[in-house]
C-alpha cells in the first residue's frame, strides 16, 4: 500500500507493473520504492544519448500505449520524470494528450526539439 504524491491517501488499485491509480486525483503513480536511486550526475550528454538508443524504453512505450486506455479509458498522461519524452511522444502521437516533467533540463531541452509534446523542467 502506498500513498498517492499529491493528495497523500493511500492508493489501493494497482494497474500494471509497479503502478497504482489514485482515485481520488484519477492519476497513475508509481511506488517511489521500486524506483532505484540515481545520483544528478547521471543527467549528462551520454545519459540523454543512451536513453534515445534504449530499445528497452520503446519497448515500454508500447506496452503503456496498450494498458493505459485499456484500463481507465485514460487519454491525458503526466509522465513525471520523462527524461528525453519517448513515452511521451509515443503517447501523442497516438491520440493521447501528454505532457511530461523532469528535474534534467539537459534531458527537457533535448525532448522540445526533437518530441511531440509539452515538457517541462522541475527541481
Amino acid at each position: 500500500l502506498i500513498n498517492c504524491p499529491f493528495c497523500k491517501r493511500p492508493v489501493k488499485t494497482k494497474l500494471i507493473a509497479d503502478f497504482y491509480f489514485c482515485d481520488v486525483c484519477e492519476i497513475a503513480v508509481r511506488n517511489e520504492r521500486d524506483m532505484p536511486q540515481l545520483g544528478i550526475n547521471i543527467y549528462d550528454t551520454d545519459w540523454v544519448g543512451s536513453q534515445e538508443n534504449a530499445k528497452a524504453n520503446l519497448v515500454r512505450a508500447s506496452y503503456a500505449l496498450k494498458h493505459v486506455r485499456k484500463l481507465y479509458g485514460i487519454m491525458t498522461v503526466l509522465d513525471v520524470g520523462c527524461g528525453t519524452g519517448i513515452l511521451v511522444n509515443t503517447l501523442n502521437r497516438n491520440g493521447y494528450i501528454a505532457d511530461g516533467i523532469d528535474t534534467s533540463a539537459e534531458a527537457i531541452e533535448f525532448a522540445k526539439t526533437t518530441k511531440r509534446g509539452n515538457f517541462y523542467c522541475s527541481s
